[in-house]
């Protein structure tokens, strides 16, 4: 077996830290290892973290997780720690969940520029091999918490479509809100002054479904969509408690011998549902 070790050391060649930061950072530094923890495989708690070794000076401690993991989970908590501590540019791969990433970048807004927090990685991870071993040092900075900041929240453009119900339209602007049928989120939907007219149609009926297809604006990393240049729009009145039920039994045998249940399972095991 193995342990989650790192070790921590705050304002480097200075004379202790003030008491303030030094929560800050422990806090933020506490919830990215348990976070990325659990991107390792491993689902540790807040209170299983940890420190000790203290040392005079410079902050300094070892933090650990006071129970055992998987070598393999170990070595991968290293690699994340390295990854985030050395990232320049580049791409944030899906190994990483969006709270880790979101997590490295808060603890960058809890140091000034010209302050670091360095990161002891212990390369031993086995149990009987840890002990009396130093680390390979890494150092978070604020300008790499912006690097990362800089790719998550980076944005790309593609050609879509949308279906929800309208929310607040800004009437002295060029855009109103759109909450999302399919991830419930408000939407930001700009449209050109040409379509006026329509927009304000759409607004006829409150309770409309209404598809919209145009140029979509979303983060590169999370998938969110956060805003709509319009192209097209469409609304459609939703269908009243009876209509809806004079859908069933229009086709009685689209199922064949497979009861409804079955056949949407075989449809989503498929990949067409």
């Amino acid at each position: 077996m193995a342990r989650l070790r790192i070790k921590i050391e705050l304002n480097p060649g200075g004379v202790g830290i003030r008491l303030d930061k030094l929560a800050k950072i422990s806090e933020e530094v506490e919830k990215f290892i348990r976070y990325l923890a659990n991107d390792c495989g491993e689902a540790i708690s807040s209170g299983e973290w940890l420190a000790k070794d203290f040392y005079d000076g410079s902050f300094g401690s070892v933090v650990e997780c006071v129970r055992n993991v998987e070598p393999t989970a170990a070595r991968k908590f290293n690699t994340g720690i390295r990854f985030f501590s050395r990232f320049r540019n580049g791409h944030l791969p899906s190994d990483y969940s969006a709270d880790t990433i979101r997590q490295f970048i808060e603890i960058g807004e809890t140091i000034d520029t010209d302050e670091k927090i360095k990161l002891g990685v212990f390369e031993e991870v086995e149990l009987e091999e840890v002990e009396g071993r130093e680390p390979e040092w890494e150092e978070v900075t604020k300008l790499v918490a912006r690097n990362v900041d800089a790719v998550f929240h980076e944005e790309y453009h593609y050609e879509g479509a949308l279906q929800g119900k309208l929310g607040t339209w800004y009437k002295d602007s060029n855009y109103f809100n759109l909450r999302d049928l399919a991830s419930g989120s408000l939407i930001k939907c700009y449209y050109r002054a040409d379509l006026y007219d329509q927009i304000y149609a759409l607004y006829s009926d409150k309770n409309a479904v209404v598809n919209l297809s145009g140029r979509i604006v979303a983060g590169r990393v999370s998938g969110q969509v956060t805003e709509m240049h319009i192209a097209w729009a469409r609304s459609y009145t939703p269908l009243s408690e009876s209509e809806f039920k004079r859908l069933f039994g229009l086709d009685p045998d689209l199922t064949g011998e497979l009861s409804t249940a079955d056949y949407i399972d075989r449809l989503r095991a498929d990949g067409e549902a």
